[in-house]
């Protein structure tokens, strides 16, 4: 067996051979449970590039300022930690490998070089390792210089799909196509900007937890290189793989809490470690609604009933009730919330219908830049503990990390019922500053709208900042001038809206904006080098334009959403399964607009092959 390793963050090959025989020891220990003959380990050596790399362009003081804050927003508690002194071999490489591109075609050659002379049959890559071997083994760049590489990837501790990453592979991840194996070893502990990697491609792709707590940042290799879970689950199905006489197991802990016996042949690798998973349905459904919020303020009448409702809509159409899955007020925290999406869309499959639907609020965010100032207005969704803090909302940038990867002949339906106006206004009631009452929006407190404001001297009066303002023009401006890189067609004006919303500033919810990057042509690009669509895009269902009020309706003597109430009207018993989402659209439109007590225009966004597409099927 040849394995070539590819070492992480940290500046290791400083330590010289201490480095390379604790890899030769742990890898050498974790095959030789599988088989008898030693493996042949080579290393890849990269650190004097990195060293040399300018470090003077104002790309990479941003990308570090984006990861820095982005190691503590996105890992919840995940402190800094003290690294200042090791920032420049620590969170500083990842930051060289996102802001200069020249160095990770640099790498990236070399890479392709080494495993074009020495061919592996798996490479081995930790942390930062792991980002130059999925760029070294996906882009079209290096294809030709592979050689006939056809092997198998082992990713441990890497920050492949970390959200402040994804922009550099084009905002899509996807099994390279040469490889016949990857494992990724994930560990929730570790706190080096890792992040799980949820792929479309459960043949040729599995993740293993390889939980463990060692130090502070729970990030070493070798801890995960003889995890219990990755010595059943990783090492032996590759030695299984590779044709090698299995040996027999020495009697160690395989899992938790569970042991092959000596001698005992297991023909499943993955049978002694984990249950069985219940498969899915194919067709499966998450609804929240949020009626009664922690803050009394935010309070509504009808999320609750808009639940049942659509769950009964749901289930006429076809969808199995147990395929349904519930949370509803004090039990939709922003926790709860992710962890349903993650049970929705993870391990999608190329024919799965999904379908999210949200019932409550809405909010916009004032959000800083890489410059530490702000420049645009996220969107997000309210849950039951909202409290104005980064975690405590479910913004777009976490819940693409989910959606954006979905298979591309998947169908993904997002329902909203909430609205996202009214951000920088103090509209509604007078004197409070909220939205009117029996309307899904929350008011932004005094103190996040003085983010995004400057007080104008001339005008005597306070406007939005004019940084953001410019920035946001320049963004709109880039994306209606940026022909598609397939079909050269340049997109329309309302399609651009839809993204950035009218002035260009806002990130919208189900865009995946944040995975296209700042730079439109730069994005292009990205996608024919690595050879995919971009973010999968969801089929959006909105209750309102982005200058709207969503309302509530009362039908009789029982709440509804106007929007909800309407849709699932129009979908009455059964009959959407022969509509189409532009159909279904229409005419829930011609329904809200005689009961909604203000401006209120439901909103279709999606690819144009998907409006006459109908709803299930």
């Amino acid at each position: 067996m040849r394995i070539l390793c590819v070492h992480g963050i940290g500046h290791a090959e400083a330590r010289k051979d201490v480095w390379r025989q604790d890899w030769v020891g742990a890898i050498t220990t974790a095959v030789g449970e599988w088989q008898a003959a030693k493996p042949h380990i080579e290393q890849f050596a990269y650190d004097d590039l990195f060293e040399a790399a300018d470090c003077s362009s104002p790309l990479y003081f941003e990308a570090l300022a984006l990861l820095a804050k982005s190691w503590v927003v996105h890992g919840g508690e995940r402190s800094i930690l003290g690294f200042v002194d090791a920032w420049r071999w620590h969170i500083g490489m990842v930051a060289q490998f996102v802001a200069l591109p020249s160095l990770r075609n640099a790498v990236c050659d070399k890479l392709a070089q080494q495993i074009a002379q020495f061919k592996p049959d798996v490479v081995v890559a930790h942390s930062l390792g792991g980002l130059l071997a999925y760029h070294c083994l996906s882009s079209s760049k290096t294809q030709k210089k592979l050689g006939d590489f056809n092997g198998r990837l082992i990713t441990l501790g890497t920050q492949i799909s970390h959200p402040a990453l994804r922009k550099v592979f084009g905002g899509y991840l996807q099994c390279p196509p040469m490889l016949q194996r990857w494992w990724n070893l994930f560990n929730e502990n570790d706190r080096v900007l890792t992040q799980p990697i949820v792929l479309p491609h459960p043949a040729r792709y599995s993740q293993i937890a390889c939980d463990f707590r060692y130090d502070k940042t729970n990030h070493d290799a070798d801890h995960y290189l003889q995890h219990d879970n990755a010595r059943s689950a990783c090492w032996r199905e590759l030695v299984q793989a590779l044709g090698q006489p299995a040996a027999p197991a020495k009697g160690k802990a395989v899992g938790k809490g569970k042991t092959v016996g000596q001698g005992v042949a297991v023909a499943d690798p993955m049978a002694q470690t984990f249950a069985v998973a219940p498969k899915r349905p194919k067709m499966r459904a998450l609804l929240v609604g949020i009626a009664d919020y922690a803050d009394p303020s935010f309070t509504l009448l009808g999320p609750v009933n808009d639940v049942f409702l659509v769950s009964q809509t749901l289930q006429e159409m076809g969808v199995d009730a147990d395929a349904i899955r519930v949370v509803l007020n004090e039990r939709a925290t922003a926790e709860a919330i992710r962890e349903r999406l993650a049970w929705l869309l993870a391990d999608a499959q190329a024919d799965d219908t999904m379908f999210f639907y949200f019932s409550g609020h809405g909010a916009q965010v004032p959000a800083y830049g890489q410059d530490a100032e702000v420049d645009r207005i996220d969107e997000c969704l309210v849950p039951y503990d909202f409290n104005w803090h980064t975690g405590q909302a479910i913004f777009d940038d976490e819940f693409a990390a989910l959606y954006s990867v979905l298979p591309y002949t998947a169908k993904f339906i997002a329902m909203l019922d909430c609205c996202h106006a009214g951000g920088m206004q103090r509209g509604g009631v007078p004197g409070t500053g909220s939205p009117p009452l029996g309307t899904r929006s929350v008011a932004m407190p005094d103190d996040i709208r003085h983010r995004a404001l400057r007080w104008d001297s001339k005008l005597q009066m306070w406007l939005p900042r004019k940084a953001m303002l410019q920035k946001g023009k320049a963004l709109k401006a880039a994306l209606l001038a940026q022909p598609d890189a397939r079909t050269q067609e340049r997109p329309s004006k309302a399609k651009v809206e839809a993204r950035v919303g009218s002035d260009g500033t806002h990130r919208r919810m189900c865009r995946a904006q944040g995975m296209r990057g700042e730079d439109p042509a730069e994005f292009q690009a990205l996608r024919l080098e690595f050879g995919h669509q971009g973010p999968y895009m969801p089929i959006l269902l909105e209750a309102c334009s982005e200058n709207q009020l969503a309302y509530e309706y009362q039908h009789g003597s029982i709440s509804y959403g106007a929007f909800t109430y309407g849709l699932c009207e129009s979908l009455g018993r059964g009959r959407g399964k022969q509509l189409t989402f532009a159909q279904v659209i229409a005419s829930a439109q011609k329904r809200v607009r005689p009961v909604a007590k203000g401006p209120q225009t439901p909103q279709l966004v999606c690819a144009d092959a998907h409006r006459h597409r109908p709803l299930i099927g």
